[in-house]
């Protein structure tokens, strides 16, 4: 039978079964059964250490290690009550230990890794106390704003010390706790030589630490550093290491199958770096997207940060800088929320070009740990307000203490940036943003570009007012005002008042003023409630509730100042918020410098015809100098409204692509599985088919069965089961076609000049556009009649021509639905004919591709413009009058062949393509 030491036995077996058979359910259901064991005895003297044997070395390996954190503290409690304070101490050593590599917030656990140092201290528990001091110390030079960050001689823990004192002891568990620190330290901070190396020695030391957590975190960092230094091996080197690291992922793979929540992420980043290393790009991209995925959704924002950077440093290696660009700013922004400014300042400094206008945003905001801000802030503010009340009132107002500025959480105000940023694909709402970046990147007049910018500010911010100052010099002025009403007609006003600030009457002038000297962010949760705000004569007449002031930033320059307020809700501009409005805001403020540079450009244009004008009736003797001069200026503007056409054309296909790639991809995974088990479920249900005939055929019956049998009608459903599965069969082979069309259709790896079948490039268009091919209710279905000539793989940029026949083919569908709407319609069905030839002549070979449709054609007026950019047809809001321009720009400039078009009246449009074959 069992007694109360039983249950500290149970807890021993839990780690045998870990170190002796690296069994970690088994270890688990010891752990268990001590505690449940434990329960059935009064043994108050054996709970501390029971509970701590079981937290420490058991729960992690069925559960979320956040779960022990409470157990832990428990421990600390029980012990210092029964008078255990080793096991008091270990307690809050293993919590502080559990806490860094849960990816706890660094300021925080700073403060509690603190308290429990004092804690162990005063327990006068010295093993204890010296690994604590090693995870304090790797903290501290997380959140340093000094260089050092690889030393361990600090200001709480001098390894040059403190390793004769390990030695000399024998603390074994000190020692690996040094090596895993410096092995976690030297790979963050990208010394991989350095970090295989403490790797190495680790190993010698991995056996005093079985069955906790930090093994885990030790293999994990081991495979990550020898994979980081395979390239440099020699081959016999390689395959030896290559032979490790996949015999430690077999293990974790295993152990992750128990504990997903705390190491599945954790297997799939090294399976993503093994397949890096090994050339295997497709593999390695979605191995790094679930690492992201799982670390993120079981919040280990430590190992979020690194997954990202890993993932940019593999698409910048693969020549995808904008694909890398992504990555690298949300392992930025993971690095901030885990407040590890070390590792901000070292990614900011290795990736500056990469991480651009957002790193650039933040150092000029001033990116600082959760502190409160300063005294002379607050009075900046108060002082402002104080002097312009004063000259009519001559009121004494007082300056507040420094305790009435706190940070964000407390629902007061706050100078400066967040610490704390959200992910891209959860807490931002990346819908809009791209939405954003498309109107913005449009725009190129100032007025429109206000107007968009604020309308779409103020849909996702939820802002009731908004205002934007522009800079002129070293002086502030008012360019535009939002606010937003109830009318039905007009949801947002906008008015465009041009109000140098200190006439401007519709806007807190004070905190303006402010954030133009700070070039810092400010948030009030309700302005009603701030002392300091109280003087201000427009919170006094508008009491608005929810603040935000945010200065527009390009390149170290202010651009301006963003003023967003409601006031109906206080609380408004919440974290995940601001990030929205600061992607927003960078941007903006690319566009206003574009859209300036225009208007710059057009005031030198207009200078320049008045002038031209003027000095033709003045002076005829400089007339051919003036008009090269504007033939000049005029190819200069073509020149930008062509870069601009380009660009604007470049993000979008880019950004189209890449959605369209991560959908496919997405999908796939998921159809695959349908997929390929209706193939199974299919043989399930004929072998269960088979069954119950071969039970009717053998007479097996009762009146139970009989009953039931009428009840379901098995007539009815074997006869129309293999229907079912077999229209889901079909269901399932359709969507993997049209996936595999998208993928085909993106070809985002595919930027070069390489050989490529066009057929399959129209065939995956048509595929994409069947939705608008088929029957409405005012038109028949359109057909498409294909005349391809046979003919090898054409040398060609195949992305790019997909784009062409996507524009050209879906021009011929508005086609055909115009002429239909118009009434006019006389022919029997609408066509779409396509043809593929190739022509040899004259010693050269050229690809022939015409698609013509038998809508009503072209007028000649028309058709002389319809490869300019930005002209269309279309009313506003359906059409750039891009997309045959850069159509062209594809086929002419890029291919160096023509684009032709020809139309009769009545007759239809046909669109000839000839590409030189250079294969």
């Amino acid at each position: 039978g069992n007694c109360a030491i039983s249950a500290l036995s149970y807890g021993t077996y839990a780690i045998i079964a870990w170190n002796t058979y690296r069994d970690i359910h088994l270890c688990y259901q010891f752990g268990q059964i001590a505690l449940k064991t434990l329960e059935n005895f009064h043994a108050p003297k054996l709970k501390p250490m029971v509970t701590y044997v079981s937290t420490t070395f058991s729960i992690h390996h069925q559960f979320h290690l956040k779960n022990t954190l409470d157990d832990l503290l428990s421990v600390y409690d029980l012990g210092i009550k029964i008078g255990d304070l080793e096991q008091a101490a270990y307690s809050k050593q293993i919590h502080s230990e559990h806490s860094f590599w849960l990816g706890r917030e660094l300021i925080t656990l700073k403060e509690e890794i603190t308290n429990h140092h004092q804690n162990i201290a005063q327990l006068k528990q010295d093993v204890a106390l010296q690994i604590h001091s090693i995870n304090w110390q790797s903290v501290l030079n997380l959140i340093q704003k000094g260089e050092r960050k690889l030393d361990f001689s600090g200001e709480v823990y001098d390894e040059q010390k403190m390793f004769p004192v390990h030695q000399k002891f024998n603390n074994r568990q000190a020692i690996f706790s040094l090596y895993l620190q410096k092995l976690f330290n030297y790979y963050l901070f990208n010394d991989f030589t350095k970090a295989f190396e403490f790797a190495t020695f680790a190993k010698d030391y991995i056996a005093s630490v079985p069955a906790r957590f930090i093994v885990n975190v030790f293999y994990f960092y081991y495979s990550l550093a020898m994979l980081a230094i395979y390239p440099q091996l020699s081959p016999e080197e390689k395959e030896k290491t290559l032979a490790e690291v996949i015999e430690i992922q077999q293990q974790c793979k295993e152990w992750a199958e128990h504990t997903s929540m705390n190491l599945l992420h954790k297997y799939c980043l090294v399976e993503a770096e093994k397949y890096r290393v090994l050339g295997n790009n497709i593999e390695a991209m979605e191995y790094y997207d679930r690492a992201i995925s799982l670390a993120k959704e079981n919040e280990y924002v430590n190992e979020e940060a690194l997954a990202n950077e890993l993932a940019a440093k593999f698409y910048l290696e693969w020549g995808k800088e904008k694909i890398a660009q992504m990555y690298m700013a949300e392992a930025y922004y993971c690095y901030i929320r885990w407040g590890a400014k070390a590792k901000v300042r070292d990614l900011v400094k290795r990736y500056s070009e990469l991480l651009g206008n957002i790193a650039q945003q933040e150092e000029d905001n001033d990116i600082t740990e959760y502190e409160n801000v300063d005294h002379n802030s607050n009075q900046d503010i108060n002082q402002e307000s104080h002097q312009e009340i004063n000259q009519e009132s001559h009121q004494n107002i007082n300056v507040p203490s420094h305790n009435s500025l706190t940070n964000f959480s407390n629902n007061q105000t706050t100078f400066g940036s967040f610490a704390s940023h959200s992910s891209f694909g959860n807490s931002l709402d990346m819908a809009a943003v791209i939405k954003a970046s498309q109107v913005l990147s449009e725009k190129i007049e100032m007025e429109q570009l206000l107007s968009s910018l604020m309308r779409v500010t103020m849909e996702n911010a939820g802002a009731s007012k908004c205002v934007i100052l522009l800079s002129k010099d070293e002086n502030l002025n008012l360019i535009v005002t939002a606010i937003s009403t109830s009318s039905e007609s007009e949801f947002i006003k906008i008015t465009f008042p041009s109000v140098r600030l200190n006439d401007c009457e519709d806007i807190p002038i004070s905190v303006i003023n402010n954030v133009k000297r700070q070039g810092k962010i400010f948030v009030a949760d309700d302005a009603r409630e701030i002392v300091n705000l109280s003087a201000d004569r427009y919170i006094l007449r508008e009491q608005p509730q929810s603040i935000l002031c945010m200065p527009i930033i390009h390149q170290g320059k202010m651009l301006g100042i963003f003023y967003l307020e409601n006031n109906f809700i206080t609380a408004l501009f919440t974290q995940q918020r601001l990030e929205v409005l600061k992607l927003l805001i960078t941007q903006a403020a690319i566009a206003l410098e574009n859209a300036k540079l225009y208007q710059n450009l057009a005031e030198v244009n207009k200078s320049l015809e008045e002038s031209n004008h003027s000095l033709e009736e003045k002076v005829e003797v400089r007339t051919q100098e003036l008009n090269k001069k504007n033939q000049i200026l005029n190819q200069a503007i073509e020149d930008l409204k062509n870069t601009q056409t380009q660009l604007i054309q470049s993000e979008k296909m880019s950004g189209l692509g890449q959605m369209v790639a991560g959908i496919a991809h997405e999908i796939n995974n998921p159809i695959n599985f349908i997929h390929g088990n209706i193939s199974h479920t299919s043989g399930y249900v004929q072998d269960l088919i088979d069954l119950i005939s071969l039970y009717q055929k053998e007479g097996y019956s009762t009146p139970e069965i009989q009953e039931k049998l009428e009840e379901v009608d098995l007539d009815f459903l074997l006869t129309d089961l293999p229907k079912i599965l077999e229209s889901m069969n079909m269901g399932s082979s359709r969507i993997r076609d049209i996936v595999l069309s998208l993928r085909n259709f993106s070809r985002l790896d595919e930027s070069g000049m390489k050989p490529v079948d066009i057929h399959e490039g129209i065939d995956n268009t048509l595929m994409i556009l069947q939705h608008r091919l088929k029957a409405k209710s005012d038109r028949p279905e359109i057909a498409v009649i294909k005349e391809y000539q046979s003919f090898s793989e054409i040398n060609c940029y195949a992305g790019q021509l997909n784009q062409v026949f996507m524009n050209i083919l879906s021009n011929a569908i508005d086609a055909l639905d115009d002429a239909f709407a118009s009434g006019k319609w006389s022919k029997d069905k609408p066509i779409i004919r396509i043809s593929t030839e190739l022509v040899d002549s004259n010693s050269t070979s050229n690809l022939v591709i015409k698609i013509a449709d038998n809508a009503s054609g072209i007028p000649e007026e028309i058709r002389r413009k319809i490869f300019d950019p930005f002209f269309t047809t279309k009313p506003v809001g359906s059409g750039t009058g891009l997309g045959l321009s850069i159509s062209y720009q594809i086929v002419v400039d890029k291919h160096k062949g023509k684009l032709t078009c020809n139309s009769y009246s009545q007759e239809g449009t046909e669109f000839v393509i000839v590409i030189p074959n250079n294969t």
